[in-house]
């Protein structure tokens, strides 16, 4: 009997405000997933931004591969869907009404397409749909597709929910109110014979909504109002108006804010796709509970977002065409294998179809520069003796910058090399020998 699947995918989730010393939510049904499943604390997204991201998901491909974009080639993101739905699987979703997710439940069985303001968050009445569908669906196996938006949007926490108690920000009081939801999908699906997979499209910069610059509700909803009665061809104008119009307004804020906030505070409310890739939008949640996962684990290792539709694959015991991921399951078994780095890139402005920014990170470096010109925007960090990314020390380690660059050239000619492989091996390696050399002291990888 194939198992269900359900598939959590929360828009925004920051891995350290999900798990860890960092995390000041009320959670019990995300962290009873972790208790009782396996959870990935170095999950890298490929972008930041939300639909190149769920193209590499969906696909298993790296974003220059898929193009998809704002607007262009979402039907490639239904292929695991479409072969899911022709091994025997009936196909459901609930997700925002954007651009991309129309395009991509096309083919479903059944889905909701839900309105809001500009979102419907899960206590707003896309939970209740859920837990209904769920409820009255009888065919089975089933692939059940949920896009949550509670974290990202202009939606102050549901009242219960908007206390200290619950959180030390908006953001994670949000959480906590969207982890009530959560509890109440559960309660629907026998976990031994669903997978559950719960993971994020990118992580967030910002924590507190109404100090966000692009937090404008009033604009938001007369364009979403307005959405309803404008045909389908002129909604890419539509947003691109709308998309000014925030800019605008995100410039007279940010003027503000330099002469108010300290650097920490000013890092916070940097936009997705600016030109930085700090590990608050890279670092998700990749949680994988229920049927097939037999013991409690969390794994330290860095894993790709193209790495998940692999491993249910490996799951289901389906054949898998050519990807870029690899399937996780070694790790479910205890076995070891070998970290590979993670491809990383800003997402595209509307009009482009290409981010600015690219880079590779691994669990020791992260390094990134400039699209087009690799002499840009050259960025390199030490995670391990700098996890919060703040000092920059390419100019100090060009040999570390040169390997990471072969790195880079390996995924952008369109394969990673055995040879680059070994490469980010021996740079793991170095970077451990350089740290004893230097007598610094190690850290120790979170395994509660």
């Amino acid at each position: 009997m194939k198992p269900n699947i359900l598939f959590l995918l929360i828009d925004s989730l920051r891995a350290d405000k999900c798990h860890g010393d960092k995390k000041s939510s009320i959670i019990p049904n995300i962290d009873s997933l972790i208790q009782q499943g396996a959870y990935f604390n170095q999950a890298i997204s490929a972008t930041d931004g939300t639909f190149t991201s769920l193209g590499s998901i969906l696909t298993s491909l790296l974003p220059f591969k898929t193009h998809i974009s704002w607007f262009h080639n979402h039907s490639k993101a239904t292929k695991f869907f479409d072969f899911l739905k022709n091994n025997g699987y009936h196909t459901y979703a609930t997700v925002p009404n954007m651009p991309f997710f129309p395009n991509l439940t096309t083919n479903f069985d059944d889905k909701d397409i839900t309105d809001g303001n500009p979102y419907l968050n899960l206590y707003q009445g896309a939970g209740e749909m859920i837990v209904q569908r769920i409820s009255n669906t009888n065919k089975e196996p089933w692939i059940y597709f949920i896009h949550a938006m509670d974290l990202h949007g202009n939606e102050l926490p549901q009242k219960e929910f908007n206390d200290e108690h619950y959180g030390s920000d908006d953001y994670e009081r949000r959480l906590s109110s969207l982890d009530a939801w959560i509890g109440k999908i559960l309660e629907k699906i026998d976990k031994e014979k669903t997978l559950i997979v719960l993971t994020a499209d990118h992580g967030e910069h910002i924590h507190d909504l109404v100090m966000h610059p692009e937090y404008i509700p009033s604009v938001h909803k007369i364009f979403k109002n307005g959405a309803r009665f404008v045909p389908d061809f002129l909604s890419p104008t539509g947003l691109k108006l709308f998309v000014a119009i925030r800019t605008m307004a995100s410039k007279i804020r940010m003027r503000r804010y330099r002469q108010e906030l300290n650097e920490d505070e000013m890092r916070t409310l940097i936009q997705r796709g600016a030109g930085t890739l700090y590990d608050e939008v890279l670092r998700v949640p990749l949680i994988f509970s229920g049927y097939g996962i037999t013991s409690h684990k969390i794994i330290p290792q860095q894993v790709r977002h193209i790495d998940i539709f692999p491993t249910i694959m490996d799951l289901l015991n389906l054949p898998l065409g050519e990807v870029d991921g690899n399937s996780l399951l070694p790790h479910f078994n205890n076995e070891k294998i070998d970290e590979l780095p993670a491809y990383i890139e800003n997402v595209s402005a509307i009009e482009q179809s290409q981010g600015n920014t690219i880079g590779v990170r691994m669990s020791t470096y992260k390094y990134y520069r400039a699209r087009k010109n690799p002499k840009e925007n050259v960025t390199l960090f030490d995670l391990i003796n700098d996890p919060d990314e703040k000092n920059n020390i390419a100019n100090s380690n060009p040999d570390i910058v040169k390997n990471m660059e072969k790195i880079l050239v390996g995924f952008t000619n369109n394969t990673l090399s055995e040879s680059t492989k070994k490469l980010s091996r021996d740079e793991k390696r170095r970077s451990i020998k350089n740290r004893m050399r230097l007598d610094v002291i190690s850290y120790e990888t979170d395994s509660d």
